[in-house]
Formats: C-alpha cells, structure tokens, sequence
C-alpha cells in the first residue's frame, strides 16, 4: 500500500468517526407495541438536540402528528436520557416513528416501530 492510499484511509476512517460522534442515536424499543403497552425511548448524544421528541404515524406522503413528548431539559438538550411512553388504546394501528431536531445534522432524527391492535393479555 502507497502513502497516498494510506492517507486516504486514514482520512476515510477519522471522518466517519468524526462524523458518527457528532450524530444523535434514537433508539426505540421494543420494535412491535401493543395498546397499553410501553414504548422505551433512548436518546444517546454526542451533540446537542431540540427538547421534544415527536410521535407520527405513517400515513405515505402525509403523515400524521399523534403525540409531542417534552423532555427534561431546557430548549437544547445534550444529555443522554430515556423516555416511557405508554401507548394509549385510542392509537390505530400501524407504522410510526419517533422523531427528534438534531442540531448538528439540522435535520430530524427518526426511529421506527409498529403499534398493533392487540391488547396485552392477548399476546
């Protein structure tokens, strides 16, 4: 291997680094929820994020804004945290994501999971 390949890698290797330290990692789970059952949220920064986490559901190109869930901190958070949601019985079911304002990318953070209909007893 040459130097200019060598660098070039090197420089391939810092930039992802660089470049996933600075990204907000949403984690949902578990990935199927049932009515009345908990969704777990995790926030894991290395920057900093809006202090809203929102809920919506899939509707193709329109989808549709079901819950807004304020987190404990001011308007830009940069702690780790982890949010309970209980999923109320009214919810359709379906695909939805939450979603939350990441600074650093300027763009929303989204992470997925399906509600379905059925109650916890029945699973």
């Amino acid at each position: 291997m040459g130097k200019r390949s060598l660098s070039i890698g090197i420089f391939v290797i810092l930039f992802s680094m660089f470049v996933y330290a600075q990204s907000l990692i949403v984690t949902v789970y578990p990935d199927f929820v049932a009515r009345g059952s908990t969704l777990y949220i995790n926030i894991d920064p290395t920057g900093e994020f809006y202090n809203t986490a929102y809920i919506y559901k899939e509707e193709g190109a329109n989808d549709v804004h079901v819950d807004s869930i304020p987190l404990d901190c001011e308007e830009h958070c940069s702690r780790q945290m982890q949010i309970e949601k209980v999923i109320p019985i009214e919810w359709e079911p379906g695909d939805y994501y939450v979603t939350i304002f990441d600074y650093y990318i300027k763009n929303y953070n989204k992470s997925h999971y399906e509600y379905t209909c059925k109650h916890i007893s029945n699973l």
